[in-house]
């Protein structure tokens, strides 16, 4: 048998690290924040050109060395085809897609309008209509946003790029009015027309969410997981929501909350070309902070020493001043990237 070729890949596993490096020190100072003028800058980039579709290397950028909703699954062990290994190996080298990912997310791209659309349809019918508790839908829109960092201080190496953000009115039975926010997640798999899938109304199969932790980690993490490698939570659902899509939505409502704007719930809306499902994903206040907390411990303690030895060569640098810290923002400020088709 051919000897296997040596291994030249970056080692992301702990190791002991000097934590009061000047350059380690000023990576954290240097994300841990974000001002209000650079917030707004990065919250209106469009993540795709509309002319082109091609991915906005601004958008890219400001995410270049942050951790995102997209990567929660991974990093928290939600995701069955990515380790947080490989994540931070990926991550730290800047690792292409391959081309099938790229096919995957060239489809969802596309029909990201499409499943927004039937997505809307539904909406609509519920206009005029009491729910269960006899409030009437009154009126709705989808807002747009880039890439949102979480505001609060000592987070900012945290964000979210959402699909949508659902504002509704509500009238009450007794003349009142109610405004609401939700948390709007879409995805278009080119898989769809797979023989499961297919079979399947809600497209993606039931599972129980959240995934345990696999059993290498769960002496490592004893002191976060309950009994069975189980993440903190207020319970498990079965949901058609793949586990790494769960953690995604959640951590997503989580980060929101931290920063002031309240979004108790999420649609998960699945579309292709033969259906749409839509699921309401309630948040869980324990398993999003249990997500948020975990991201944090690997970006500093497993990310950040790597990134730097990475960049600097070894050499350290001197430590940057901190950012003065700025009061975070409650609400929205108008704007709307409203996605178009060209």
């Amino acid at each position: 048998m051919a000897a296997m070729s040596e291994f030249t890949g970056l080692n992301v596993r702990k190791k002991v690290t000097d934590m009061n490096n000047p350059a380690i020190i000023a990576f954290v100072e240097q994300f841990s924040t974000i001002d209000t003028d650079e917030h707004a800058r990065i919250c209106q980039l469009d993540q795709h050109h509309l002319e082109t579709n091609e991915t906005n290397q601004e958008w890219l950028d400001a995410r270049k060395y942050r951790f995102t909703g997209s990567t929660a699954g991974a990093v928290c062990h939600q995701n069955p085809y990515q380790s947080v290994e490989q994540f931070l190996f990926d991550k730290i080298n800047q690792t292409p897609m391959d081309e099938r990912g790229k096919r995957y997310c060239a489809y969802g791209t596309l029909h990201e309008d499409d499943a927004e659309k039937a997505f809307g349809v539904y909406l609509d019918k519920q206009v005029g209509k009491p729910n269960t508790k006899g409030w009437t839908l009154v009126n709705w829109r989808v807002q747009h946003v880039g890439l949102y960092v979480c505001k609060k201080v000592g987070f900012g190496m945290l964000g979210m790029s959402p699909d949508g953000i659902l504002h509704t009115t509500w009238a009450s039975p007794t003349g009142g009015e109610l405004k609401t926010k939700e948390l709007v997640e879409y995805k278009c798999p080119a898989t769809w027309n797979s023989e499961k899938k297919r079979a399947n109304s809600h497209i993606y199969k039931t599972e129980l969410v959240p995934k345990l932790v696999p059993p290498r980690m769960r002496e490592e993490m004893s002191s976060v997981l309950q009994p069975g490698g189980l993440p903190l939570c207020e319970g498990r659902h079965r949901l058609p929501c793949p586990p790494y899509y769960y953690a995604q939505v959640q951590f997503g409502m989580r980060l929101f909350k931290m920063s002031g704007i309240d979004l108790p719930r999420a649609h998960f809306v699945v579309w292709c070309p033969e259906r749409t499902c839509r699921i309401r994903v309630e948040r869980d206040d324990t398993y999003g902070k249990w997500l948020v907390d975990r991201m944090v411990e690997v970006w500093r303690n497993q990310y950040v020493p790597a990134i730097v030895r990475k960049l600097t060569g070894g050499v350290e640098r001197k430590a940057a001043s901190p950012q003065d810290e700025v009061d975070a923002m409650t609400v929205f400020s108008g704007f709307s990237l409203k996605r178009q088709r060209v």
